[in-house]
C-alpha cells in the first residue's frame, strides 16, 4: 500500500499528500511500520538484528550493508538501497537530520520542497551549509554529503539528471 501511495503522491491534494508523508515518516523511523523492508530483510532482522528495538532495526541493517554487504541477501540489499534513496529525497524522511536541522531548515529552506523536485530540501541545506547555525545540523549535512560522495545514488539531485 505504501509503495502505491508513494508512486502516486504527486496526484494527491495537499492534505492527503501530507498524510502520505506522515505514513512514510513512520516507515522510515520504525520497522514495525515498514512491511516492505521487514519482508525483504526478514532473515537478516531475525539473525543479525534480533533483540534490537524496532526503531533501531533499520540502522542495524544499514550497518550490516556498509560493513558486510555480502551478508545481506540480494533482495534485502536492493530494497534497503531503494529505501535509502527515497530518504535522500526529503529532509522529513531523515530522522536525525530532520530533528537537528529543524530551525535551520525553517529559516533557510522552508520554500524548498521535495514535491517541487526530489532532493530540493536536502540540496538547500547542503547549499546553505555555510549559513547553518546549529553545529549538529552542520555535522549532519556534512555526513549526508560524505555519504553521497561514496554512493551517488544517495544524491537525489544527481539521480534526476
Amino acid at each position: 500500500l505504501l509503495r502505491c501511495l508513494r508512486e502516486h503522491r504527486a496526484l494527491f491534494t495537499g492534505g492527503c499528500r501530507a498524510k502520505v508523508m506522515s505514513i512514510e515518516r513512520m516507515a522510515h523511523n520504525e520497522m514495525d511500520f515498514n512491511a516492505e523492508v521487514s519482508e525483504a530483510c526478514a532473515v537478516e532482522l531475525r539473525t543479525q538484528c534480533r533483540g534490537v528495538d524496532s526503531r533501531q532495526q533499520l540502522s542495524c541493517l544499514e550497518r550490516m550493508g556498509e560493513v558486510r554487504a555480502a551478508k545481506l541477501a540480494p533482495t534485502c540489499s536492493r530494497v534497503l538501497q531503494g529505501f535509502k534513496e527515497r530518504a535522500a529525497q526529503s529532509v522529513e524522511l531523515m530522522g536525525k537530520v530532520s530533528s537537528v536541522c529543524r530551525e535551520d531548515y525553517e529559516l533557510l529552506c522552508a520554500s524548498a520542497s521535495a514535491l517541487q523536485h526530489p532532493g530540493a530540501s536536502i540540496q538547500c541545506l547542503k547549499d546553505s551549509r555555510g549559513q547553518l547555525r546549529s553545529k549538529d545540523c552542520k555535522a549532519a549535512v556534512l555526513g549526508l554529503m560524505a555519504g553521497a560522495s561514496r554512493d551517488s545514488r544517495l544524491d537525489a539531485m544527481l539521480q534526476s539528471q
